[in-house]
């Protein structure tokens, strides 16, 4: 009988040292993928507000997701902790992975659209597609949430987080191939002198100015380029400016006009 109770705390004893291991890992771990989280973070805002095109920055922030897979993800033989989507104990999942992986990507793709005009204007509308996607998901979540909870019912949104998490991986991808393509495109820009047909400010708290372009290269029809107000306020309609017209490192065409986009 002795031998019994004897053995059983010592089982105890062994189930609450693992147990207490495990909490002491995962604190641990939760403590370095927070300060993952702020160093994406100021390093984003940063990226966000250079005022100029930086391959560096890019270079920095569009790793952060696979250096956060690398990190935490192959340290741990579950697929569903592999994707930082775990359960927690009030039966809600947390979603750290994708909280790195939203911010960095949202931003990086941010910064390429502003940044960039493509030739090809079909090609922004894929991740403008997926960003809407998401947008709606960021509605759907609350909604469901404050439905399913009206009993004592917890929410257990896995599907939702697991389709967010699949958007997150087509934006990322639609911006490392867009902003690889432009950011290191070191060919030769082919130059071309064109006329300012017209010129217009949008209405609304967030105006945006716009130069409007003759037919020129490839383009038959008018050609809209958003500029700086200092770029639109010193040109008028029927100035002759510079544009530079690149092939891109994946041959997708992009152009830029000389001291719009801050390029040399």
């Amino acid at each position: 009988m002795n031998s019994l109770k004897d053995s059983s705390g010592d089982n105890q004893k062994i189930y609450y040292t693992e147990t207490s291991f495990k909490y002491k890992k995962t604190k641990e771990n939760w403590f370095k993928f927070s300060k993952l989280k702020w160093v994406a973070l100021i390093m984003g805002f940063w990226f966000l507000n250079y005022p100029k095109p930086s391959p560096i920055f890019f270079s920095i922030l569009i790793t952060f997701p696979i250096f956060t897979i690398f990190i935490y993800g192959f340290k741990n033989s579950s697929f569903m902790t592999w994707w930082r989507l775990r359960e927690m104990g009030d039966g809600k999942y947390l979603y750290d992975f994708g909280s790195i992986f939203n911010f960095v990507t949202w931003i990086v793709a941010l910064k390429v659209l502003m940044y960039f005009d493509f030739e090809n204007k079909a090609v922004i509308y894929y991740p403008i597609g997926v960003i809407i996607s998401m947008l709606i998901l960021f509605c759907i979540l609350p909604i469901e949430r404050s439905w399913q909870n009206g009993g004592k019912k917890i929410w257990k949104p896995k599907f939702w987080l697991s389709l967010m998490l699949f958007f997150n991986i087509v934006l990322y991808f639609f911006t490392f191939t867009y902003g690889v393509n432009c950011f290191f495109d070191n060919t030769e820009p082919i130059i071309y002198k064109v006329k300012v047909f017209d010129k217009h400010i949008t209405s609304g708290k967030g105006k945006a100015h716009y130069l409007d372009l003759t037919p020129w290269g490839n383009f038959t029809k008018v050609n809209k380029i958003n500029v700086k107000k200092s770029l639109y306020n010193d040109t008028e309609a029927g100035t002759v400016i510079q544009v530079n017209y690149k092939k891109g490192l994946f041959n997708i065409p992009w152009y830029y006009i000389p001291g719009n986009n801050s390029f040399n």
